[in-house]
């Protein structure tokens, strides 16, 4: 995805609008002023506090873009609908008229997310590319050991706290194959290096200013290892 799905802060923004709205229908409503703290407290209803909790919790997950979104979205929907059933029935302040439509328009604003562009997100975390560790382009001698096929001794193109992307020459007549596991010995300066298993996730013929080459995800990175590595991209973030 080329640029982060603006629904999803929309929405998180108007999930703290309608949670910041109860407490503030009822000032209107019985001419309090925020000095009357605790008697607005005392006039949110049981199911207004559901209504408020299940919108709080929401607003992280979407501004993650969270695949929880998928459970909790529906739930939210209906204790919104029950409050405003409640409403309607046992208060005098808002018709049936009035609850049924807010309802119906609480459960519109979800509809952006049933796009397929916005399924495959919420289905697909690794999809959350503003979520991905930043990554520093730079050569480095790097070794490659795959458990089936031969060595290559090559240079990262580009690597972060999770893995790397290695050029290979003669991607074609290379026996690697996404989901295999290789060794790996990458030279982060002089005297530290980083060696690890690593699974290939990606397998890209040239692109752009990518050459032929394998996406790289790091396994089994001890303490050290990851500190060292966050030492080393630090410096080069920061140059």
């Amino acid at each position: 995805m080329l640029s982060r799905p603006r629904i999803f802060l929309i929405l998180a923004i108007v999930f703290v609008v309608i949670s910041l709205s109860f407490p503030i229908q009822i000032m209107l409503l019985y001419g309090h002023s925020l000095n009357d703290l605790s008697m607005i407290i005392n006039k949110i209803s049981l199911i207004n506090m559901f209504v408020i909790t299940a919108l709080v919790f929401n607003i992280p997950l979407l501004l993650e873009a969270s695949p929880k979104l998928k459970l909790t979205i529906p739930i939210t929907i209906f204790l919104v609908g029950w409050n405003n059933y409640v409403v309607s029935s046992y208060a005098f302040d808002y018709s049936t008229t009035t609850t049924t439509l807010s309802s119906l328009a609480f459960s519109l604003l979800f509809l952006p997310l049933l796009s397929q562009q916005n399924r495959i997100l919420l289905s697909t975390p690794t999809l959350r590319w503003w979520q991905r560790p930043k990554r520093v382009r730079v050569k480095l001698h790097t070794l490659i050991e795959p458990h089936v096929g031969k060595k290559l001794i090559t240079e990262v193109f580009d690597i972060s706290e999770t893995g790397a992307f290695v050029p290979v020459a003669n991607l074609n007549q290379a026996t690697l194959k996404v989901g295999d596991l290789t060794s790996i010995n990458v030279k982060l300066t002089q005297f530290k290096n980083l060696k690890c298993e690593a699974e290939i996730v990606r397998i890209s013929t040239p692109c752009g200013s990518y050459p032929a080459g394998v996406g790289l995800r790091f396994l089994k990175l001890h303490s050290k290892m990851k500190e060292d590595l966050r030492s080393f991209l630090f410096e080069q973030l920061t140059q």
